[in-house]
């Protein structure tokens, strides 16, 4: 069962940095929504056709797809310092 986006922002940078991880990738999906539908307006204005659109999504997807691949979802092994009681 694969975690919630949140979970796996603070297990790769720490639960001390997720408010600004999590910022960042906001502004980036937000980045992507704007992009896409002014492409897509650009798009259909010179084409009068969504088709290519359609097709550049489903070869997007597909790569994304690939990229994800190799990402491994084990739990880090975390070593205890000695000294530091867990809050």
């Amino acid at each position: 069962m694969r975690s919630p986006p949140k979970t796996h922002l603070s297990v790769a940078g720490g639960i001390v940095y997720i408010a600004t991880l999590f910022g960042f990738v906001f502004f980036g999906h937000q980045l992507g929504g704007f992009f896409g539908v002014w492409l897509g307006a650009v798009v259909f204005d010179a084409t009068h056709s969504y088709a290519m659109l359609w097709h550049g999504s489903i070869v997007l997807g597909m790569i994304s797809g690939l990229v994800h691949l190799p990402i491994d979802d084990r739990r880090i092994a975390r070593v205890a310092m000695q000294g530091v009681q867990a809050a």
